[in-house]
Parts: structure tokens; C-alpha cells; sequence
């Protein structure tokens, strides 16, 4: 089983970056897959394939933190790496306390993680870029669009498993845990 630890978005922010979506698809700045709706999510912490005794113990480990509730602002769309070359396009996500709790995630989790030594940056995927098309015309579309400048208050945070298809990956809620201080 293929698993990670995420933070779930709020229907409202979701909605806003399908708006974002829509608007980009008319213009075929690049090839690639956009991630729908339903699969928009923040992740802390990616596990990989595990069985089914280390998923009792991720279990385990994930109910016993204890983080108090805190919030986020998705701010600006971002490419990365932010050249012809991009293969990711991504809302930034700035908290210390996101960062904090995504450090918090990883030293729990230490024996499942791969850990490196680049810092945590919250973002939010929107999409996976093959090959871009249009470099000017995404440059200026991604600068243009400014800041979303939408906050959330960050109360629970889920275990989720992926399987992927020639689809796109197929994600199920595992188990969800409340942030308690």
C-alpha cells in the first residue's frame, strides 16, 4: 500500500483552483495533466509502499501527535523548477506552523520517511508539466495571476493511500486525526 499524510483544503480554496484550471487550459501553455478537484490536497509527509503491520504502526504513531490547530494562505502560483524545464506547477502554501508541523511529521515517522536534506516547502500541485508549449505565455499567465491570498484554519490532517493509473492516481482516505494541543 502506497501511502501519505496530507492536509485536506477546504471546498472553497478547491473551487478556486479549478476556476485557475479552466481559466489555463484554453490557452495550451503546456502538456501534462492537471490534478482534479477532488484530489487537490497539501502533502506532509510522503511513506511509500508499506505493509499491512507498518500501516498499524504509522497508525499508531499518527493518533499520539499533538499540534495544536493552525492556519494557512495559499499565496502565489509558482513553477518549479521556475525554467523551460518546469515540471511542476504549484500554489505556495506559507505558515511557520505548516513548516513546523510538516518537520513534526517527519521525525515521527523517521523509520518510513525518506528524508533529504532539501527544507519542507508547503505547496499545493495544481499540475504535472510534460513538455511546455508556451514558456512566455505561462510565464506571464503565472505572474499575472498574483496572489490567491486564501487562508484556512488547519484543524485535522489524513492518511491516505495512492494507487496509481494511466488515469492519474486514485487516493482513499485511510484514517483522518484532529489536531489537539
Amino acid at each position: 500500500m502506497r501511502l501519505f499524510v496530507s492536509i485536506e483544503l477546504p471546498k472553497t480554496v478547491r473551487t478556486r483552483f479549478e476556476s485557475l484550471e479552466k481559466e489555463m487550459k484554453q490557452y495550451h501553455f503546456f502538456e501534462g495533466r492537471f490534478v482534479t478537484p477532488e484530489n487537490i490536497h497539501l502533502t506532509l509527509a510522503f511513506i511509500g509502499n508499506v505493509g499491512n503491520d507498518q500501516l498499524l504502526q504509522i497508525k499508531t504513531i499518527l493518533s499520539s501527535i499533538v499540534f495544536a490547530p493552525f492556519e494557512i494562505c495559499v499565496s502565489s502560483l509558482t513553477l518549479k523548477p521556475a525554467t523551460e524545464n518546469a515540471h511542476l506547477l504549484w500554489v505556495e502554501a506559507l505558515s511557520l506552523q505548516l513548516s513546523l508541523f510538516a518537520q513534526t511529521m517527519n521525525d515521527v515517522l523517521r523509520d518510513f520517511v525518506k528524508t533529504d536534506d532539501r527544507p519542507y516547502a508547503g505547496h499545493v500541485t495544481i499540475a504535472r508539466i510534460k513538455k511546455i508549449t508556451d514558456f512566455h505565455g505561462l510565464t506571464t499567465f503565472v505572474r499575472n495571476s498574483g496572489s490567491l491570498n486564501e487562508c484556512f484554519a488547519v484543524t485535522e490532517f489524513t492518511l491516505r493511500s495512492s494507487v496509481l493509473s494511466a488515469n492519474g492516481p486514485e487516493y482513499t482516505t485511510i484514517a483522518t486525526y484532529q489536531l489537539r494541543a
